[in-house]
Formats: C-alpha cells, sequence, structure tokens
C-alpha cells in the first residue's frame, strides 16, 4: 500500500461521526446501500458495469448500474468518490436527512437521496428515499 493511501485511510478513519454517508476504506467485496429507515442492499462490486456522477446547479449524483441494479445517490461533495468506486473501497452508501448535514464536515460527502431500482426488463417498482 502506498504511502499516500495510507494517509488517505488513516484521515477517512478519523471522521468524527458515527454514521456517515459514504464509507471507504481498504479494497472491498461489495457495496452496502442503505436507504434511510428502510431497506438495504449488497450489490457485489464483480457486478458493477458503469459509474457515471453528473453535477447540476443543485448538487451531484453517482449513477452505478450492476448486473441488474442501478443505484443512483444524490447530494454534495460527491466528485472524488468516483476514484473510490474504481478500486472498489466503497464499502456502504447511507443517506441521511438533510438536517444532518450540520455535523458533517466541509467537504465531507454527504448523501440526500438514494435510488435503487431493478435494470430488468419490464416494470419494475422503484425503491427511493422520500424527498
Amino acid at each position: 500500500m502506498s504511502k499516500l493511501q495510507q494517509s488517505l485511510d488513516a484521515r477517512r478513519a478519523d471522521i468524527p461521526f458515527a454514521w456517515p454517508c459514504l464509507r471507504v476504506g481498504a479494497q472491498v467485496p461489495a457495496l452496502l446501500v442503505c436507504i434511510w429507515e428502510s431497506r438495504s442492499w449488497v450489490l457485489p462490486w464483480s457486478c458493477l458495469l458503469a459509474a457515471r456522477f453528473e453535477e447540476d446547479g443543485g448538487g451531484e449524483a453517482l449513477e452505478l448500474s450492476f448486473t441488474g441494479h442501478v443505484v443512483k445517490a444524490s447530494g454534495h461533495n460527491l466528485r472524488g468518490t468516483l476514484e473510490d468506486i474504481a478500486g472498489f473501497r466503497v464499502a456502504c452508501l447511507r443517506n441521511l436527512p438533510l438536517e444532518y448535514r450540520v455535523q458533517f464536515p466541509g467537504g465531507t460527502p454527504f448523501l440526500v437521496r438514494l435510488e435503487v431500482r431493478s435494470s430488468a426488463p419490464g416494470p419494475s417498482p422503484v425503491r427511493e428515499t422520500p424527498g
């Protein structure tokens, strides 16, 4: 492991809150997606097909396409996350109500909305956060 990666891992370990929206560390085999007070999914990184970042005037979004599912995460300070996704270092995505944002240090990723939907053909229910 490079000195830079060790430094980044140590810095991320010092995040002072128990429920980060984005948990990053060493490479992990799967992504845990937790929707606030709702459902959770475990999606293996081996099934990742593509990842996309986009920014508009109101915030930022990540879209992760897995075999069978699409995950869309919307929030703030997400641009740097794409590199961690490419390295399979994101262990968990969790959204929180907007009022929790004041507890997060500036520049920390914050997710206000998470959506997981089936990418299988045909109609399927959309699971998303209220908002």
